[in-house]
């Protein structure tokens, strides 16, 4: 087996002066859709989109190439009288769409031929508080009771079990489990919330196999460094039904980044990271209202909040290095509100955000990782390894980072100062990217 391994490092660049409805990115892609878009998900260069009509239960699917992300194009589109779209989700080769108690499964694999193949209905409800799906398996939570269904075998779905656990995010093999509505501790044999775990974490892998949930980890509320009674009491009386829950997850290979919504008379939302010990002052300071974190993309985060300028609320999405996970650094921020997600497109990073009936792209401009020539600035920092891979390990003795392969995409998380086991990846050109490397250009030859 041939690998090569490159390592490179970044040069600074200088950026001019942006106005203040952005900083570092910037809008480089757009397209106007029939209809107002109510769900998309991406996968690599395919944005798949839901807009809906103006009548009800006529929504059109759309599946949208932005490979040239400057001159997004609908390749396909789907429409029936009957064509709801409740959750869209996608994974590989499959994508799921949600409509009330009916799954529709979608065979991506060739997105020329793409096509339904396959559905599943179930009594009360696939999906109105959210949908995952990864590794064969598709996940719907109604808000009441949450389904798992195997789609290995698209034309072929059936349902393996269903619970009460409120799933917060789904990933790979772990699902993040907090709570539908926080319970009144006393109902269930606590004094306090301080008591019960924030959420807890199962391994799925093997769901499938036995319709087992193995509990890996639990995350207790003063892991955040806060105590939810100071949510939830109200001149010390516990108030229940009123404060903490979690509003959202988002998980790298290390840390859990959690949106804890803790008000909701005024849907106050802070954003921790486990372990941490506190919430993310600079997340909040810089965009205070309704902060979330949105989504992950190796060490980059996305973060959806509000900012008041000139007594005008607005919506931003902005980007943060996380690869110090408790001191995120801003890269950059664009003012736009709806719904958003990471994506690499040819090496650099883009936002797809949707709102109303327009889809846009924006690119990241400090994030690089293009693979296509080489800038001569930076030729003394790339090194080739003259005995790259031996007996399915190459030796590295740099800090922790991250493998790419040539498309832009992380395939392994690396320690550093030792061997990287790659037997399991296919012969080929990979990249290693030391984390905090994030700001300026990083362009390498392949040869």
């Amino acid at each position: 087996m041939r690998i090569i391994i490159f390592v490179f490092a970044a040069f600074a660049l200088a950026f001019a002066q942006l106005p203040e409805d952005s900083l570092n990115m910037h809008l480089v892609g757009e397209l106007e859709l029939p209809g107002d878009v109510i769900h998309i998900a991406v996968q690599g260069s395919i944005v798949y989109v839901c807009a809906r009509a103006d009548v009800y239960y006529h929504d059109t699917l759309y599946i949208i190439n932005i490979g040239d992300p400057e001159s997004p194009e609908i390749l396909r589109k789907f429409s029936a009288d009957t064509f709801a779209c409740w959750n869209l989700v996608v994974d590989d080769d499959v994508l799921c769409m949600t409509q009330g108690r009916l799954l529709r499964i979608m065979d991506i694999s060739d997105i020329n031929s793409a096509a339904f193949v396959g559905s599943l209905t179930v009594d009360d409800g696939w999906a109105g508080y959210g949908a995952w799906v990864s590794n064969g398996i598709v996940i719907g939570s109604n808000a009441y009771r949450t389904y798992y269904a195997n789609i290995s075998e698209p034309d072929s779905p059936y349902v393996i079990t269903s619970n009460e656990m409120g799933v917060c995010y789904f990933s790979d093999t772990l699902l993040y489990v907090g709570w539908f509505k926080p319970p009144d501790p006393s109902d269930i044999g606590y004094d306090t919330l301080f008591d019960l775990p924030a959420y807890k974490v199962y391994s799925v892998s093997h769901l499938i196999s036995d319709s087992s949930f193995i509990e890996v980890d639990s995350v207790w509320w003063e892991t955040f460094g806060w105590h939810p009674e100071w949510w939830w009491t109200d001149s010390s009386t516990l108030v229940t039904g009123i404060g903490t829950s979690i509003a959202k997850i988002v998980a790298k290979r290390d840390t859990e980044y959690v949106s804890v919504r803790y008000n909701w008379t005024d849907d106050t939302i802070l954003v921790f990271a486990k372990d941490c010990g506190r919430f993310l002052y600079e997340l909040t300071d810089e965009f205070p209202v309704w902060t979330t974190a949105y989504d992950v993309y190796g060490d980059y985060l996305l973060v959806s909040g509000g900012k008041w300028v000139e007594g005008e609320l607005y919506g931003y999405k902005s980007v943060w290095d996380i690869s110090s996970a408790c001191e995120p650094e801003l890269i950059g921020y664009y003012r736009c509100s709806g719904l958003s997600f990471f994506t690499s497109v040819s090496g650099s990073l883009y936002v797809v955000n949707v709102r109303e009936n327009r889809l846009k792209i924006i690119k990241v401009d400090s994030v690089y990782l293009n693979v296509g020539y080489m800038d001569k600035r930076i030729i003394d920092s790339v090194r080739v390894y003259p005995d790259p891979v031996f007996s399915g390990r190459f030796a590295y003795d740099g800090p922790a980072g991250y493998l790419y392969d040539v498309s832009g995409r992380v395939v392994r998380e690396i320690r550093g100062g030792g061997y990287v086991d790659v037997s399991d990846l296919p012969a080929g050109v990979y990249f290693v990217k030391p984390k905090g490397v994030v700001r300026g250009k990083k362009i390498l030859l392949i040869k």
